[in-house]
């Protein structure tokens, strides 16, 4: 019998643990569009009694291990994600992060992305969100879904880099309407790049040339790509500093972007079922 409750009071305080990891660390938005969202990079809160991370021993003083935050890209995310309901009534699915990356970093696996059991427990949190979503979208959109990712990069000021492994984390977007659903003018990066924005690779067929390394895609899309068995479309995008650090240029891109996930919606993505 105490065993029994002792097992009860742990349940309770695990997932108490996961709300509060949800609700403080995480911005949460269930959507009615086959779009998800993402920001892993972006949040500026600390994690009570969490130090900072230190990194593993063999890449503090390579430049591998990265703990600044990707500055404004959760207000990008959240403006593009509220643009996207304005322009077809219909919220797409969002899971950003507002804890530092100096504490957690979702876009690596559990034992590069965390050294503390509180950030543990947020890490997890993020991902339980993405995993459940995804999982939602597979079922009510069965022709297809596509997550994006959202990140920002110091290479290039006026730059969007690309991140699909070269094709591989779109594989079924490829499989079922050609390479032009990527690159094409009816893609996101196409309608993009018809707005004037420099995108690298250039809108050309997967791998010619390779997409950058280091924007190339990171552990979100590998983990939750079509590639994957239980996965969906899934593309990063790198924006340059341009695009995010001042407030009136970031809500113009923010309504470039929600405008792409409009004509990519209408041009490639069937209705829920």
């Amino acid at each position: 019998m105490l065993f029994a409750l002792a097992f009860v009071v742990l349940l309770a305080a695990s997932a108490s643990a996961q709300t509060h990891a949800t609700n403080e660390f995480l911005h949460v938005q269930r959507g009615e569009l086959p779009i998800i969202i993402t920001a892993p990079h972006g949040g500026s809160l600390a994690i009570p009694g969490v130090p900072k991370r230190l990194g593993p021993e063999g890449e503090r003083t390579s430049g591998k291990f990265v703990t600044t935050q990707d500055t404004r890209t959760f207000e990008l995310a959240t403006a593009t994600a509220k643009r996207v309901e304005e322009l077809t009534g219909r919220k797409p699915y969002l899971v950003a992060s507002k804890a530092h990356r100096q504490y957690v970093d979702p876009n690596r696996p559990e034992k590069e992305a965390v050294e503390h059991p509180k950030a543990q427990v947020v890490h997890a949190a993020f991902h339980g969100q993405v995993r459940e979503f995804v999982d939602e979208l597979r079922k009510k959109f069965p022709q297809g879904a596509l997550l994006l990712d959202i990140h920002g990069q110091a290479a290039s000021t006026d730059t969007i880099y690309r991140g699909t492994q070269n094709g591989t984390t779109v594989m079924k977007m490829i499989e079922r309407h050609g390479a032009v659903a990527l690159t094409g003018e009816a893609s996101i990066l196409g309608y993009l790049a018809a707005k004037g924005i420099k995108i690298e690779p250039p809108n050309t067929a997967p791998g010619t040339p390779p997409e950058t390394k280091g924007f190339n895609g990171g552990w979100i899309v590998r983990s939750y790509g079509s590639h994957t068995t239980n996965g969906v479309d899934a593309i990063q995008l790198e924006f340059g500093g341009s695009f995010r650090t001042d407030a009136k240029k970031r809500e113009e891109t923010a309504q470039f972007l929600a405008e792409a996930i409009k004509a990519y919606t209408e041009k490639h993505l069937a209705p829920a079922k």
